[in-house]
């Protein structure tokens, strides 16, 4: 299974969700796993655009679903999580699992971003980063940061973590 989770709590540290449905596509192309959509409850309804038109059997919306305990339980099976800099990308490094974050450049990345020995970042060094903005409604440059990382970039990462790593049970 594939766990991604598309959004954090802070719209700046967030990819793109086009990017997002273009990375579930490329998963469900070219990969085994599952994917599984996590996040907030109050995410549900946003993440919701990911899961139409893809296969029900491929893909399923956990968002608000599983209790945090759940959580913690399932993403230790995962074999992959994807994620923006947030609270599930940490817990994906502390739990140990190969976990891919997409960071923005709002911070520094080693400083801010989640540890463990699986973790690998995906951080585009601009010329206004760290900026520390608090908002990505006003970055002058478009939150060129997040824009910059393709979903081919992602995928492709992606692929070597899952192909260094072995399946996790099921």
């Amino acid at each position: 299974m594939i766990a991604i989770a598309p959004f954090s709590n802070d719209a700046l540290r967030d990819w793109p969700i086009r990017n997002y449905a273009a990375l579930v596509d490329l998963c469900l192309a070219n990969l085994e796993q599952d994917v599984v959509l996590i996040g907030a409850g109050e995410q549900r309804q946003a993440i919701d655009c990911l899961v139409r038109g893809r296969p029900v059997n491929r893909v399923r919306n956990m968002a608000g679903i599983w209790s945090w305990p759940k959580t913690v339980e399932n993403l230790r099976q995962a074999d992959l999580i994807i994620a923006n800099n947030s609270g599930l990308a940490h817990l994906g490094g502390q739990l140990g699992v190969p976990t891919l974050c997409i960071f923005a450049a709002s911070h520094d990345p080693m400083e801010w971003g989640p540890r463990g020995p699986k973790v690998r970042l995906l951080y585009t060094d601009i010329e206004c980063s760290p900026c520390a903005m608090a908002r990505a409604s006003g970055c002058p440059f478009g939150h060129a940061c997040m824009i910059r990382i393709e979903p081919e970039m992602v995928f492709r990462e992606a692929q070597s973590m899952l192909e260094a790593a072995p399946i996790a049970a099921e």
